[in-house]
């Protein structure tokens, strides 16, 4: 599956599996609970808020290019 067809779950999960982040420690910096986080990353819920994005964003360390993938999968 290319970086193209990656679901946003799957996107996300991978971007803070390669930063070092457990699930627990982004969703409590981004304010949701872990058992929402885990719904998301499961492809089960939709993505997060606008606000949201911009705090994984910051929190994950993410570069240009991954932000603008997180924004295209979210929408």
């Amino acid at each position: 599956m290319g970086s193209n067809d990656t679901r946003f779950g799957d996107f996300i999960e991978a971007i803070r599996q390669s930063s070092g982040k457990s699930l627990r420690e982004t969703a409590r910096a981004i304010g949701i609970s872990p058992q929402f986080y885990s719904e998301v990353e499961k492809n089960r819920r939709c993505a997060f808020t606008a606000d949201r994005l911009e705090k994984l964003k910051s929190f994950l360390g993410m570069d240009e290019e991954q932000t603008e993938a997180m924004y295209n999968k979210a929408a």
